[in-house]
């Protein structure tokens, strides 16, 4: 009985780190308007700020080699809504060019979804000039910011990764 509990429990944890990032990411300041990419524990980050509420970052874990695209809550509905996942559209060059993504919540405290580098996200992130992100169901809660020197950024977090 007790093999079989021990065994289940494991298997459980199993489970549950091969769906989220095996990483606790307590996302540093970013840089008003200009992007940066260094690291933090386990990994490495490329992010920017500017306007809005709510935190986006591209994040590589270190033991995986992969990014993942995060999304930090607004301080004032942490805590309150956890679970479940957003839906974002990203509008680039003023909404011209729209991308949807729905984001999955992870147990560390964020909304979370695969990055790669071949990806219809990361071709307009190469080539746009300016992205505004909404998170759905959410009024009042969108970022805004430059794609100057993102992708520059990003490549660089992929190196600190390696």
């Amino acid at each position: 009985m007790t093999k079989r509990l021990a065994a289940t429990v494991l298997a459980g944890i199993m489970a549950v780190s091969a769906v989220a990032p095996a990483w606790a990411v307590n996302l540093p300041d970013a840089r008003r308007d200009v992007w940066t990419a260094h690291k933090i524990n386990r990994g490495a980050i490329a992010q920017v700020t500017s306007k809005g509420e709510g935190r986006f970052a591209v994040v590589c874990n270190k033991t995986d080699r992969k990014g993942y695209l995060v999304y930090v809550l607004p301080a004032a509905d942490r805590g309150a809504i956890q679970g479940g996942s957003i839906d974002v559209v990203f509008n680039f060059d003023k909404g011209r060019n729209k991308i949807s993504r729905t984001l999955s919540w992870d147990p560390d405290g964020f909304y979370t979804d695969p990055f790669g580098p071949k990806s219809e996200l990361t071709e307009w992130m190469k080539r746009a000039y300016d992205v505004k992100i909404n998170v759905k169901g959410h009024k009042g809660v969108a970022s805004e910011f430059s794609l100057k020197n993102s992708w520059v950024s990003i490549t660089k977090m992929f190196e600190i990764c390696d």
